[in-house]
């Protein structure tokens, strides 16, 4: 019964942070006020299962963010990298990736995904695509990884995607998304609100089951109480506000 309850709660949580997800991409002043560094990261750094469920169990790497580190001019020239100042005085350079090594039951085959986050309110266009291609074709030929027993997605994420962009991932012999598919790589464009409606479609079952609809004011509540610190200003008014705002 205890492993009931504390799936269904998984479970209600899973859609209810949605709700608030989707206030915080989709909210027309949140969204202009959205850090790719230090909000939207921050958060999906904890919540990498809405890339899918494969995803829900994941570890930092060192040697991963190693390599990413490495190459990231192939995805971004210096005037856009970040520098800050850490406690200690030295220089840190902060990228926009999410990256994560996703465990496998056989020791010798590893798999990564690599997330470029874009604000939403930029689209992801052709240079964009040409951006993580470079990037990813830079990465999966690194020496430190074995190119048979490891594979990689890359995906570039923001709310929405050119039209000329669109057109490379509809391709009849690939998976919708990817315009880029090797055998131990793959590289696409996606929209928040794609993955989005994914993430719901796995969890309609046991949403249906459970007789559970989250509400808009729930999920901004839940990223309150979450994730306070990495919020918009915006979300800092009550619930109800923001909720309008998204429905005008």
């Amino acid at each position: 019964m205890a492993a009931i309850i504390e799936t269904s709660k998984v479970i209600t949580d899973r859609l209810t942070f949605l709700k608030g997800l989707e206030e915080l991409l989709f909210n027309k002043d949140s969204k202009k006020e959205l850090e790719e560094r230090s909000q939207l990261h921050q958060i999906l750094n904890e919540e990498t299962w809405i890339f899918g469920e494969e995803y829900h169990l994941t570890a930092s790497d060192e040697t991963l963010t190693t390599v990413l580190r490495k190459h990231i001019l192939k995805l971004r020239s210096k005037e856009h990298i970040e520098e800050v100042i850490r406690d200690d005085g030295r220089k840190a350079v902060i990228d926009l990736l999410l990256a994560r090594e996703v465990p496998q039951n056989h020791k010798n085959r590893r798999e990564f995904l690599v997330v470029e986050l874009k604000r939403p309110s930029q689209k992801v266009d052709l240079d964009v695509k040409a951006q993580i291609e470079r990037y990813a074709l830079a990465v999966v030929r690194d020496e430190r990884f074995d190119s048979r027993n490891s594979y990689w997605t890359f995906l570039a994420v923001s709310n929405e995607i050119s039209d000329d962009a669109r057109e490379t991932i509809e391709q009849k012999d690939k998976p919708y998304g990817f315009f880029l598919m090797k055998d131990n790589f793959r590289v696409g464009l996606a929209t928040w609100g794609q993955i989005l409606q994914s993430c719901r479609t796995r969890l309609e079952l046991f949403r249906s089951k459970l007789d559970y609809n989250a509400t808009s004011d729930a999920g901004v509540a839940l990223l309150q109480a979450k994730y306070a610190q990495y919020l918009p200003s915006i979300f800092n008014v009550n619930s109800t506000s923001i909720r309008d705002d998204v429905t005008e």
